[in-house]
């Protein structure tokens, strides 16, 4: 566990007791001190709010959660209102106390819906799901609100007499805490289904656990058990506004919610040639090989070509533009030597002679040309797997759109492998290394196949050839199990890759477990046994 994440907690952690110390000093008759934990609560609220805006990327689990967020801050407008300005009308106040269980019914149906989306393509989309969810949610809602009508949730004495404080839960009380706690499990088991990867399972444990202590908070105070107790584990409100929060936020902590907190930090460490603007243009922040541009280069659509080998690509995010090039000359040349070499492939003799060829070469080419024969030579697995994939396609044209995705893949591989060749001198980074990597797992995740990348190091610049090798045994594992496996977590440390391979038994795995296989891919030893030796 990093420090970022312990502080954290412990900030988290920290603001709960302030509430409860809060809570235990509110029941002076002084309006402040009274109100104190309403206060503190709202503004924390409101932060909460602010926060999902500006940092969660995926804009339908945002409309979710700013949605739970409103929700929240209702909770504590409802029970401030009847505090403060309705006190002396029954009436008012009474129903008031009854709209404290519109956010409590609505929030975990939201939530459930908001932990569906994570990990799909766009909003959550199966409708009969959501519309029976906010049905159900809306039917119960009305029960409590029409209480006075039947008082099934709660009983009071004749004409509502002294009704704040002498009443006792109906049987529909208990059926309605009983449906959040339910609630509240099935979030749990829709995380634990997000999560059934790699190492955030691990870190599972941290959404959990404001959850299971608001199920357990719900259980002692449907059985009477606070009345026996001299501490205060909470209100209500607060322990339910905290453990949703704490939900969303461990959620955020271990990955599970995609947000922007380190971009800048990405931005600023890496050699990306990427910046990012607000609505009218202004740069905010660059990277380090970031193009020197004009505000007229910035007016285009989607792409914009500045050069036969310069590409500048847009796109919106939130209050602003992201733009960042690619220099495709170099990445030009190697298409066309590897469109010289798949059409060579097409004749198996020819490919046999090229490769009995090859060691002959050295001595009678530049530098530059070596280096374009080895990237075949060390793509050439990945090259006869398209070549294979392409023919499947021929005979089968219902294997297109899964076939495309798998060569898409693959020729983002060569790609990045041919990009780490043309870089490498004495040594490469980790961070450029990450980026390589990291291009792989997006078209992956377009390709609808889970994927996750984790960075757990400090860049430094590793030999050329250890990081090759690693690069190239990834490049083995991806090619011989891509049509078969369910998902792939990649973490990068100090000292090499782990993977986890979900749904496949890899040849390649020392430990296998689950039908899950776990690969350590060191930086040096025998990896490098193709172009170095």
């Amino acid at each position: 566990m990093n420090k970022k994440l312990v502080r954290s907690i412990l900030i988290f952690i920290f603001l709960f007791v302030i509430e409860l110390l809060l809570n235990s000093i509110s029941l002076s008759d002084l309006f402040l001190l009274r109100n104190i934990t309403s206060f503190y609560l709202f503004i924390l609220v409101v932060i909460l709010i602010f926060y999902f805006y500006f940092r969660v990327l995926d804009k339908p689990i945002r409309r979710y959660l700013i949605s739970i967020g409103l929700l929240l801050a209702l909770l504590l407008l409802f029970r401030a209102s009847k505090y403060i300005a309705f006190e002396e009308s029954n009436f008012i106040a009474r129903h008031l106390w009854y709209f404290y269980y519109l956010p409590f019914i609505f929030t975990p149906a939201l939530t459930i819906l908001a932990s569906l989306s994570v990990g799909e393509d766009g909003l959550f989309k199966r409708k009969g799901i959501i519309i029976s969810l906010l049905t159900f949610s809306s039917i119960l809602f009305l029960i409590v609100l029409t209480n006075d009508l039947h008082q099934w949730v709660f009983k009071f004495n004749e004409n509502f007499i002294n009704w704040d404080n002498q009443y006792s839960y109906g049987i529909f009380y208990f059926v309605l805490i009983g449906i959040l706690a339910i609630e509240m499990i099935i979030i749990i088991i829709i995380l634990i289904k997000k999560c059934s990867l790699s190492a955030a399972k691990k870190m599972m444990w941290l959404p959990l656990l404001p959850i299971l202590y608001s199920i357990v908070w719900m259980v002692f105070y449907a059985l009477g058990v606070f009345d026996k107790i001299p501490f205060s584990l909470g209100e209500l409100p607060e322990v339910f506004g905290f453990s949703i929060a704490g939900f969303f936020l461990g959620s955020i902590e271990i990955g599970l919610i995609p947000t922007n907190k380190y971009s800048k930090e990405f931005f600023l460490k890496s050699n990306i040639s990427a910046f990012i603007t607000d609505n009218k243009g202004n740069i905010h922040i660059k990277g380090n090989e970031a193009l020197e541009l004009s505000n007229s280069d910035l007016i285009f659509d989607k792409t914009k070509v500045l050069s036969q080998d310069i590409r500048l690509h847009k796109n919106k995010i939130n209050g602003g533009f992201v733009y960042w090039s690619d220099d495709i000359k170099e990445l030009n040349q190697i298409n066309e030597k590897l469109e010289d070499t798949i059409e060579s492939m097409m004749d198996e003799n020819e490919l046999i002679r090229l490769e009995n060829d090859l060691a002959f070469k050295d001595a009678f080419i530049t530098a530059k040309e070596k280096t374009y024969d080895n990237i075949t030579l060390a793509t050439k697995k990945e090259l006869d797997h398209i070549k294979a994939l392409a023919e499947k396609t021929k005979d089968d044209l219902s294997l297109y759109d899964q076939n495309i995705k798998y060569i898409s893949i693959l020729t983002v591989y060569i790609k990045r492998y041919a990009n780490l060749m043309l870089e490498a001198n004495d040594s490469i980074s980790l961070d450029e290394f990450y980026l390589s990597l990291n291009e792989i797992v997006l078209y992956l995740q377009k390709s609808n196949i889970k994927a996750f990348l984790n960075k757990n190091y400090e860049n430094r610049n590793i030999d050329s050839k250890n990081i090759m090798g690693a690069f190239q045994k990834f490049g083995d594992i991806l090619n011989d199990s891509l049509e078969f496996f369910k998902g792939l977590m990649i973490t990068i440390n100090d000292t090499g890759l782990r993977l986890v391979l979900e749904g496949i038994e890899s040849s390649f795995a020392k430990e296998i477990e689950d039908n899950t296989s776990y690969i350590d891919i060191s930086f040096g030893g025998d990896l490098w046994y193709l172009l170095w030796i």
